[in-house]
């Protein structure tokens, strides 16, 4: 099998914070999904993330709570399911 890169579209970036930035930035601009999460109940931590959001680094925001079903985990799993239709129907175009 070939090693091949991962293609942009298919990378969610998580972080928390400013040192973030640049791969925010990078993996936002080049087609995949930059996530930034935060403590809920440390100050200023939602503003932080909503301004992230405002100046255009990030797609959207989530409490840092990896829990199934909760906000965090509903948006990874829906940019999963999003890139898996991509693909299918990739294959399917390919294939005629």
């Amino acid at each position: 099998m070939q090693d091949r890169p991962v293609p942009f579209e298919n990378i969610v970036y998580i972080g928390d914070g400013e040192t973030d930035v640049p791969c925010f930035r990078l993996v936002k601009d080049l087609g995949g999904l930059s996530v930034v999460v935060f403590k809920p109940h440390t100050r200023n931590a939602r503003n932080k993330a909503k301004q992230l959001i405002q100046d255009g680094r990030v797609h959207c925001s989530a409490p840092a709570d990896y829990t199934e079903s909760k906000k965090l985990d509903r948006i990874v799993k829906s940019q999963i399911d999003l890139v898996a239709a991509r693909e299918s129907r990739n294959r399917f175009l390919e294939n005629g």
